[in-house]
């Protein structure tokens, strides 16, 4: 079902893991709650992460996934609440777990999903999942929410799509095709972030519920995981949940993949990415098409993400992150660090506490 692709190594994930960024859409979404309950607490949490109201409100700018993994499980131990203030009543810790324990119990994907349905359903009137079969052919998830204004960031309906789609990939040893994700709210800023995600095309602004679409055949694949392994995977929440962005679901998580094993001063040339993949050029050109996506795009999130991490760590001078990066000169990296995020470098790499404009009175993060 690879389609001739080599799957990733264990090394090439944890590494791509390391450099992988993401939108700062979802930090704002998980810590909202925190702002609205304490404002202090919210920019501890950030402290503790070294980051800044000033890099969450740049509408370009990323974080490192592995400061998002601490606020996602700092921010809901917090609040106490799974849902992260999206629905009308909290999610209480331990209720995904339990979930995973009982799907774990079927013997099927398909079984997996209904249980995981009518589990929520017992536990909250606040979120519906739904698994619709068409016969032998389709399959959906869909989320409905009992009060969807809660959800001004779409944040759990991605959430629980995302559980779903990778919980099943999970349980069943293999990525899984998806035909479509489609989503009721209209495209938002970070939609092209989505193919890491939910690896298929995007459709918004649906009628109906958000879902996920894909053929029916998959329901039919064993679980081949214990209520043991589901329980280590919830409580790992949600860095499993999230190094699985990094998979071998999408041609654009493989060229991503290739291309982070080179140098930071040597980036693989689009020949040779393909040559790894067992792929044509024409053929992998057109696939990255058909995922909205192009070799250089791949190859410029990349030496951001790579310039992201590099800066995070504190142990680099931005001298020594343009030389890396083969940037011509400290000046030429400063302007690409602008235009990707937002921010210039020497701003981003000194956000590590805001507690004096705190003091000040601060606007709350957008």
């Amino acid at each position: 079902m690879n389609g001739g692709r080599q799957a990733p190594t264990s090394t090439s994930k944890s590494m791509a893991m390391k450099i992988l960024t993401i939108s700062r859409h979802f930090p704002n979404a998980i810590l909202h709650e925190v702002w609205a309950r304490d404002p202090q607490v919210w920019h501890s949490l950030l402290a503790e992460q070294g980051l800044s109201r000033r890099i969450l409100n740049e509408p370009r700018s990323r974080i490192p996934m592995d400061k998002y993994i601490a606020l996602y499980r700092r921010g809901s131990a917090y609040l106490r609440d799974e849902a992260f203030g999206f629905l009308v009543h909290p999610l209480k810790p331990g209720t995904f777990a339990i979930a995973c324990e009982y799907a774990a119990n079927a013997s099927d994907i398909g079984g997996a999903l209904e249980r995981l349905c009518h589990f929520y359903g017992i536990v909250t009137e606040d979120l519906a999942l739904t698994l619709h079969r068409d016969g032998d052919s389709n399959a959906s998830v869909a989320v409905r929410l009992k009060d969807a204004r809660l959800d001004r960031f779409h944040f759990i309906t991605e959430l629980f799509l995302c559980i779903a789609y990778r919980l099943m990939c999970w349980m069943a040893d293999q990525a899984i095709p998806l035909d479509r994700v489609m989503l009721s709210h209209t495209p938002p800023r970070h939609a092209a972030e989505y193919i890491f995600f939910f690896p298929c095309p995007s459709r918004f602004g649906i009628d109906g519920p958000s879902r996920l679409e894909f053929d029916a055949r998959f329901l039919r694949l064993p679980v081949l995981k214990s209520g043991n392994d589901l329980r280590a995977f919830a409580e790992r929440m949600p860095e499993d949940l999230l190094s699985s962005t990094i998979a071998n679901d999408s041609f654009s998580n493989q060229v991503y993949l290739t291309l982070q094993t080179g140098s930071d001063d040597r980036t693989l040339g689009f020949a040779e990415v393909a040559r790894e993949l067992a792929l044509s050029e024409q053929t992998l050109r057109r696939r990255l098409r058909a995922e909205a996506s192009s070799f250089q795009t791949i190859k410029d999130d990349l030496r951001r993400d790579k310039a992201i991490f590099l800066l995070s760590t504190g142990a680099h001078t931005i001298a020594d992150i343009a030389e890396r990066l083969a940037f011509s000169s400290p000046a030429a990296f400063s302007r690409a660090f602008k235009k990707w995020t937002g921010l210039p470098p020497r701003e981003y790499q000194g956000q590590a506490s805001d507690q004096a404009l705190l003091r000040g009175g601060v606007a709350p993060p957008s």
